[in-house]
Parts: C-alpha cells; structure tokens; sequence
C-alpha cells in the first residue's frame, strides 16, 4: 500500500491536476517515474484513482503515449447529500408513505439475494461482503446467544445528522436478511468513544418472522 504522505500527496495534486502523467507527477513530487507508477498501481487497486479515458499527449523514449490519471468519480467533490436529503424528505412527507416502511423496504432490497441461502455461518459471510461493498467495514464473530455484527464505517454519515433513523435500516438489513432479531448495542454516531463502532447482536433463538410481502404504502 502506498505511504499515507506519499498517497495523500498524489491524491491532492490530482485533486488540483486532474489527467496527470506518472511523468508530470514524478516531476512535481520529486519522486522517480518508476515509484509514481507504482504508487499509482497501488491506488488504483484501491479504487481510488482511474486512468483517463482521454490520450495523453506525452510520449515516451519509444514513442508510446503516457497514461493519464485522475481522481476516481467516489473522490471528487458531490452534492449527493443534498440529493439524498431531498429524496428522503420528499418520500417521508408524503402521506402516503410511512417512514417504517421505507426503511423497511430498503433493508429487504438490500439482502434479497442472500435469502435462499440456508448455511447460516456462508450467509454471515455473504452479508459482509455484501457489506463491506457498501462501505461498511463490516466484520461479525460467533457468540452464544447468536452472530455479532461489527460496522467501522458509517456509509450514510454525510446525512446522518438530519436522518438517524437510518441506524434501524442497519438493524434490519441484519433481521430482514439473517431472519433473527436483533438488538442494536452501539452506534458510531452520536460518538461517545475514541473508537466509535456500531454493534449488532442477532439472537438466535428468536427467529423473526418477517412479511417478505411488498410494502403497500411504498409504490415502487
């Protein structure tokens, strides 16, 4: 993985530079253009930057044209926040929909095609890396009582402060999914810790029973 200064130095110059060469970064932070390719490489695995669909003009020794880099679209600046409260307002303030089912609905969306799996330790499994797709964070061990889920990372922090509900679309992601109730023992926000985390407890013995049935408020 690439130095957190060197990283970061890349991913602000791009931020300001977007279609640079590894030449033009290696130029401008003193570094060979062996070790920006590489530091590249390594970003882009990490999803964090993309070659430019655009030709570089530059060319090599060979008469190659260089590759261009820039920030990949999750980096660069967005007003989805701004969508995404409007969206959520809009929706709840409607008579004709319920905040319950809406979160509801989401979290059946979210785990629909894990329902056929029986296995339940390959469907805790399969929910994390479900998870983590999402930008979770998510890990779970096995406790007595039942599965315990870990989230280190809050996907919806940007509007967590104006919608906080949103932390029961987690709990019932977990119900909807794993078909066991669940109880909710932490939560990164509001942060009371230096190590914020959110916490789910799936309770084995209490299976939920759950209406898969569409939500009738929700027409979607």
């Amino acid at each position: 993985m690439a130095s957190i200064s060197t990283r970061n130095a890349i991913l602000s110059y791009l931020e300001s530079h977007p279609f640079a060469s590894s030449r033009e970064l290696a130029g401008q932070l003193q570094m060979t253009e062996s070790g920006a390719r590489y530091h590249l490489g390594q970003l882009r695995r990490e999803g964090l930057v993309i070659e430019s669909p655009l030709p570089g003009v530059e060319t090599t020794r060979r008469g190659r044209r260089f590759k261009k880099y820039s920030l990949s679209w999750s980096l660069r600046p967005h007003n989805l926040s701004w969508l995404a409260n409007g969206l959520w307002d809009f929706l709840t303030e409607n008579s004709r929909i319920n905040e319950d089912d809406l979160l509801n609905h989401l979290a059946r969306v979210f785990g629909s095609s894990l329902q056929n799996l029986k296995n339940n330790a390959h469907k805790n499994n399969r929910l994390v890396e479900l998870l983590n797709q999402r930008h979770y964070k998510a890990s779970w061990e096995a406790r007595r009582e039942g599965p315990r889920f870990f989230f280190r990372n809050c996907p919806y922090a940007m509007i967590w402060n104006a919608h906080p509900v949103l932390c029961e679309m987690d709990r019932y992601i977990l119900e909807h999914t794993l078909k066991f109730s669940t109880l909710k023992i932490s939560t990164i926000f509001p942060q009371t810790s230096d190590n914020p985390i959110c916490i789910f407890q799936a309770l084995k013995e209490e299976r939920k029973l759950i209406d898969e049935t569409p939500t009738r408020n929700i027409p979607f």
